[in-house]
Order: C-alpha cells, then structure tokens, then sequence
C-alpha cells in the first residue's frame, strides 16, 4: 500500500460513536501532521461564486460536464456529489482535485433519465451525494473500467437502474426518475438522523455502521472542508437506514456495544493495509488515484503532494445486504476482517494501541 494511504489510515484517530435508530457513525479526525486544506469544496466554490459548471457544449454531453474553477486554490469535488440544472442532473464519478484557475471536463453520470432538456444555464449543488450503496455499486464499475483502459465510465444504464430501485422502494413521484427527487420526498425522516449525529470539532470524516455492521468510511483532510460535507453524507446512509426501518431489516445497537465499533473499526484498516491489492490510475486534475480491493471489501484514496486528500472505502455489506447471503466469511461485523490475518493484528495492536481506549 502507497506509503501515505497506509501512513494516514493508522492514524485515524475515533470520536465517541453516534447512534439514531439503526444507524451509527463514528467521527474520524486526523493528526495536524495529516490535515491539508488548501481547496475549496463544491459548496464554498459556488456559494462564493468561484466555481461554473455548465454543459461541455449547448447540445451536452450525458458522461461529460464543464467545470471552471476560478479560484486561487484547488477544488474537491466528491465522489458521488450531485450537481443540479442545466439539461440534466448529474454525479461526479470519482473525486477530483480541479486546479486553481483552470477549466476542466469532468466524468459524470446522469441521475435523471426524464429530462434532457434546460431548467438553467449553469448547475448547482443539489445537497445530495448518492446513496451509499448505489454508490458503491458505481464505485465498483469504475474500477472495473479503468481496468479494462475505458476511464471513469460508471455504466449509465447501471447507473439510472440502482437509482430506480430507491423510487420503487419508497414509491416516490417524479417524472424524470430524480435521484434527488427520492431524497427531497423523504427529507422530513432524514433530517432526524442528521440532528441527532451532529458535526464534532475537528471532525475530518466518519465511519458507518448499519444495523451494527461496517458500511462504509470517508475522510478527507481538512476539517473545514468536511464540514461542508457532513450533511451530505449523512444523508446518503440515512436513506439506506430508512429502508431497513421500513421493511423491518433495523437493528440498534445497546450502549455497551456502541465502543466495539472502534475496535473493529481499527481491525478494518489494518487489515486493508496489510492484504488489500492496489492499483494506480491517473484520474482527471491532480494528484494520483489509487484503489485497493480486500476481502469484502473497496477502498481508494486521492493523494495530492503526500496528502490523502479524500479516502473512502465500502464492505460488502454496505453495498447490498441481499446479495451478500451468509458465509463463514460474512457472517457477521467481525468476520468482515479477513481471519488469516486477524490474530496477527490484534497482537500488533495489543502491542502498540490501548484499543479500549481508542
């Protein structure tokens, strides 16, 4: 594993875990040493009129956009952000570090197959980053591309099909099939999870737990930064809590297991650092995109002159607990770390971290 990812993943530093109803998180920061915030994120880049996103030309391009970034610092756009307007809403298929006063043709997907056709001049941001597990499933296409020599191609047709099964499940009303239409409808259920897990200083990213077991994580490194996107991701696992809520799927965590998560939160990284296999691509602005598989679970991280700039990673549960029937290998939270290699970090770790008090 590339010297910085594995360096920044051993020392996440956990807050205290947060719990609504069957979802939990559990806040990241990270060592000063780490932190970098020299960028702006989508948000602060338009509410500062810095940033303009239009369509590549006036007829569009659905896989294409058109980002001007006419700030004197870089600009992250997120993984999985949604950008609204123009001729059709859309995703960011990976992170990307824009340079500063630069223009740049992005890859995206559609997540509104109804509409191709003008509701505004230059995109905004919709305050909605994909649900988790469709973005998983996204995620696991563009890697399979980049492999193949084919770029950050997330599928569409895939795409607007994952999307569609969040309308089915909640039997929402849109016309164009709106990814954001689906959180806009259920807005009031999930403003309660993001009340009750707010933002903690010096907060740089968080963990995930659905129904007691492992999600997903994202970190970026900047605390200012983060905060700009803490809503967001909060909601984009509110969804998928609502669902289990609503097909009677939850399970909420007792108080004495809520401190289990950081022991298995540790378990998680160390075992990515040592098994995963990694690869490196060159993704669109700057910085190198690397992206690492492990049993059960995808990672990737956007480094940038020694910093981690943005890390993510999904289990296997966080993609689609229905097509992950149990195994010796996915039975359970625990058996998410692969059992060759757990014995030999928990004496790493008993050597070198008090893990009860992490």
């Amino acid at each position: 594993m590339n010297q910085h990812v594995a360096t920044t993943l051993r020392e996440f530093i956990y807050g205290s875990p947060q719990q609504c109803q069957n979802l939990v998180t559990v806040p990241v920061l990270l060592p000063q040493n780490l932190q970098w915030g020299a960028y702006l994120t989508l948000k602060e880049a338009l509410e500062k009129q810095l940033a303009l996103i239009t369509e590549v030309t006036q007829g569009g391009s659905v896989p294409d956009l058109m980002v001007t970034n006419n700030a004197d610092l870089p600009l992250l756009l997120l993984d999985g952000e949604e950008l609204a307007g123009a001729k059709q809403n859309r995703i960011v298929n990976t992170s990307i570090l824009l340079p500063a006063h630069s223009k740049t043709v992005i890859p995206v997907s559609c997540t509104e197959r109804g509409r191709w056709r003008y509701n505004s001049a230059q995109f905004f941001d919709s305050g909605v980053i994909m649900s988790s597990k469709a973005r998983y499933a996204k995620s696991a296409r563009v890697k399979q591309n980049l492999e193949r020599g084919t770029g950050y191609d997330a599928q569409q047709g895939e795409v607007w099909n994952d999307i569609e099964q969040y309308h089915n499940v909640f039997n929402s009303s849109s016309t164009s099939r709106a990814l954001r239409d689906v959180f806009t409808q259920q807005q009031g259920h999930i403003d309660k999870f993001a009340e009750q897990i707010p933002l903690q200083p010096g907060q740089c990213g968080l963990a995930v737990f659905l129904n007691g077991k492992l999600a997903g994580i994202d970190v970026v490194s900047g605390a200012q930064a983060y905060q700009n996107l803490h809503h967001k991701l909060i909601n984009s696992y509110a969804i998928e809590a609502l669902i289990d809520l609503q097909t009677g799927k939850a399970i909420t965590l007792k108080p004495e297991e809520l401190q289990n998560t950081i022991t298995e939160l540790t378990l998680f990284t160390h075992n990515l650092i040592e098994t995963a296999s990694e690869t490196m691509f060159t993704p669109t602005g700057l910085g190198t995109d690397y992206r690492y598989t492990a049993t059960n679970a995808m990672a990737s991280a956007l480094v940038w002159e020694e910093k981690v700039v943005h890390f993510s990673a999904f289990t296997s549960y966080g993609a689609n607990q229905e097509n992950n029937p149990k195994t010796e290998e996915n039975e359970d939270l625990a058996t998410l770390i692969n059992r060759r290699y757990r014995n030999m970090v928990e004496q790493r770790l008993r050597n070198t971290h008090n893990v009860s008090q992490a």
